[in-house]
């Protein structure tokens, strides 16, 4: 939800009946005050409530009919599902060292003169760790001692 513009603010405020809430819109001088002020514990308290009265798909239904910004999280398969992902070519198979063949999102800015493209796969979980230590100073028998201990897997 991105009611970045007092108006959006507003009209979350008017469907919630909390036109009260109103003048707390996201403003400078609210955001130097909020640590000082309760209202905004309130506030927060009473969306996080609020918002879990539907599912995701009802609230984007009846903000968007609102004219409020909003904008489903994805799990990764409605990413993969996704139309404009599936027209826009985003989803690429890659080869992991473990898992064999996984889906992933493409380079998403697609530009036809510069066009990205994925060069390495992410490091699996401790993959660097010894190379990080030893650029951090820390030599082989420390890192083995940190590895025995369970500092570092």
């Amino acid at each position: 939800i991105g009611c970045i513009e007092p108006h959006f603010w507003k009209s979350l405020c008017e469907l919630f009946g909390r036109e009260d809430y109103a003048p707390y819109h996201f403003s400078v001088t609210h955001t130097i005050n909020k640590l000082q002020d309760k209202k905004w514990d309130e506030i927060r308290s009473f969306l996080e409530q609020a918002f879990l009265t539907k599912t995701r798909d009802e609230w984007f239904e009846l903000l968007t009919e609102k004219d409020i910004p909003v904008g489903k999280v994805y799990t990764l398969d409605e990413v993969f599902s996704d139309p404009q992902v599936i027209h826009r070519q985003m989803v690429i198979e890659v080869e992991h060292p473990t898992l064999g063949k996984v889906r992933q999102l493409g380079i998403v800015p697609r530009l036809s003169d510069t066009p990205g493209k994925v060069r390495s796969l992410s490091p699996l979980l401790g993959e660097h760790t010894d190379e990080v230590l030893a650029s951090l100073g820390y030599r082989k028998g420390e890192i083995d001692k940190l590895r025995k201990e369970g500092v570092v897997g």
